[in-house]
């Protein structure tokens, strides 16, 4: 608030009633935020503030932020247990309307060793928990070249847990360093933004930041290639997650539970 004027639009509709209508004062609102010259932010109460961009998006205090979330958030950060990217990647792998979703155990994890033999762990105690359950990992690269060099040691991975109901999958769409450094980017303006109070602003980048995660995971789960293990089969050539969940169904779920006289499939239970 300058001079007891705040800058909020019912104060502008004020300021200029007479001489703009509220629709006229609204029209030129939502021309100069489209040109990012205003922008509008709520609160919660309902009141909407003008507020200008912000410009801290560079400098040392941007260079001192970045490096300290690049530090925070690591791959392994990034793919942990209720990480921001395997968070979203889990939820998209399965179809919750599909009658197995709920006896699925589903984890995401990067390529680096800590990050697998956690994952897989936090997997096969569910395993154990629950003999109902189908166990899916999911493994993530950074490139091509390290998609390439982990698949013996998944390989391996799958065929030494000795677990049926285990598969172990590996996800060809990288998340590159790039994507990482444009999620840190936006994430880090956003947190800058948030700290000089410029709301609008850090709404923004936080959209942006989201936008990073929801590109790459629909560019993994709606076609990109996938090459699965259970125990020691493999199935090359999956494209997209649909195929690699009527994969699992057919070729993991209905053999494992086709060894009881009878069988619930969908829902895993011998009859």
């Amino acid at each position: 608030m300058q001079g007891g004027i705040a800058a909020t639009l019912d104060c502008l509709e004020n300021c200029v009633a007479g001489v703009l209508s509220k629709d006229k004062v609204r029209d030129l609102l939502a021309t100069l935020e489209e040109s990012k010259l205003v922008l509008q932010d709520q609160a919660a109460n309902g009141t909407i503030r003008l507020q200008l961009p912000f410009k801290g998006g560079s400098g040392d205090a941007f260079r001192v932020k970045f490096e300290n979330n690049d530090r925070k958030y690591s791959r392994y950060q990034m793919f942990a247990k209720d990480g921001r990217f395997s968070n979203e990647l889990e939820k998209k792998v399965w179809d919750e309307n599909d009658a197995t979703f709920k006896r699925m155990k589903i984890a995401v994890c990067c390529a680096e060793t800590n990050s697998i033999n956690n994952r897989l762990a936090e997997v096969k105690a569910e395993l154990v928990k629950s003999p109902y359950k189908l166990g899916l990992l999911i493994v993530t690269v950074k490139d091509d070249p390290q998609y390439s060099a982990i698949q013996n040691t998944l390989a391996h991975a799958a065929a030494d847990a000795n677990e049926p109901r285990l598969t172990i999958a590996l996800l060809k769409t990288p998340l590159s360093d790039e994507n990482r450094k444009a999620w840190l980017t936006q994430l880090t303006k956003m947190e800058l933004a948030n700290e000089s109070g410029q709301t609008a602003s850090a709404n923004n980048y936080k959209l942006e930041s989201e936008k990073v995660i929801t590109i790459w995971t629909s560019q993994a789960t709606g076609g990109g290639k996938l090459v699965a293990w259970n125990g020691t089969n493999v199935f090359n050539n999956l494209y997209g997650t649909a195929n690699l969940r009527h994969t699992v169904i057919t070729q993991v779920l209905n053999n494992v539970f086709s060894l009881c006289p009878g069988t619930d499939r969908q829902n895993g239970y011998c009859l």
